[in-house]
């Protein structure tokens, strides 16, 4: 056979030297091979070369589909960058917490209201009602300022547990033994406004809970004639309106010279009864009619 002409063979390494140099080389299993990346599926020179028509579809592995930060100009398959990996594990574990999570607080939800709901019977038939049927909201002869602090509530642990595990339910007490609702010492105005308060009390509709919560707040300390103003009930129940509905607990249960304690038992704290234990007794008009309840 004749002799491979030297310049053909010094040309073909030259190429394949150049070969090499513009398409780095990678060892795997021991074998060179040209640089391609992986697409998900098949492999190419380059993510662009990824899709072939298909779109988003061939476009994984080693590449994402872009589409920009707010997702309307026309997706482009690119390298992903080195966290692109961690991000992709991330946002499918956090699309699996979003949808258990869902079921999980609904299934919660549910479960929270009908507690609320047998409690708020237990605590309707066993104390609000005895007290709206047996006496009337004593008035105070003049304005005063409002000298409990919004940590007053603490001072109660019956309070904190009650406002704490079933707040609405406290907070239509306040409402309806004050007669701050329009159903004045009715059943109508206790539900309503227990159940309202539940559902503003809602993420989604917390701001309209809090709304609503000034109003009421406002009704309340106009019949406990507390100077108080409506920005201020406003600040306090959108930063913490439990305190607040705990406190103004304390305040009525304070004018109405009852104490109520765990579990949905009311004591009178009157004088005449032996247990005076409102600091306020001899500053407030309680009228010719005592508060009496079951348990005392």
């Amino acid at each position: 056979a004749p002799p491979f002409p030297r310049g053909a063979m010094a040309a073909r390494w030259a190429a394949a030297a150049l070969a090499l140099a513009w398409f780095p080389t990678t060892a795997k299993g021991g074998v060179a091979q040209l640089h391609m990346v992986d697409c998900g599926g098949h492999f190419a020179r380059d993510c662009q070369a990824c899709p072939q028509s298909n779109g988003e579809a061939w476009c994984n592995g080693q590449c994402m589909w872009d589409t920009g930060w707010l997702g309307k100009r026309e997706g482009v398959c690119k390298l992903a960058p080195w966290y692109y990996p961690i991000w992709l594990r991330l946002k499918v574990g956090l699309r699996w917490f979003c949808y258990h999570s869902f079921w999980y607080s609904v299934s919660c939800s549910i479960a929270v209201l009908i507690i609320q709901l047998v409690y708020s019977c237990a605590y309707y038939s066993k104390v609000v009602s005895p007290i709206m049927s047996q006496t009337k909201f004593p008035g105070h002869p003049h304005d005063r300022a409002r000298t409990n602090l919004i940590c007053h509530c603490f001072s109660s642990p019956q309070t904190v547990l009650q406002t704490c595990f079933c707040m609405p339910t406290v907070a239509a007490k306040n409402y309806i033994l004050t007669d701050a609702v329009s159903c004045q010492r009715s059943w109508l105005g206790f539900w309503s406004g227990c159940i309202f308060t539940f559902i503003c009390f809602t993420p989604p509709l917390y701001l309209l809970g809090v709304l609503y919560r000034t109003c009421m707040t406002m009704k309340v300390q106009e019949a406990l004639r507390h100077q108080t103003t409506c920005f201020e009930a406003f600040c306090v129940n959108f930063w913490c309106m439990p305190c607040d509905v705990g406190r103004e607990s304390l305040e009525v249960d304070q004018a109405l010279a009852i104490e109520i304690t765990c579990c949905c038992n009311a004591e009178s704290m009157h004088p005449l009864h032996g247990h005076a234990k409102d600091p306020h007794y001899t500053d407030i008009n309680y009228g010719h009619q005592r508060p009496y309840a079951r348990g005392y």
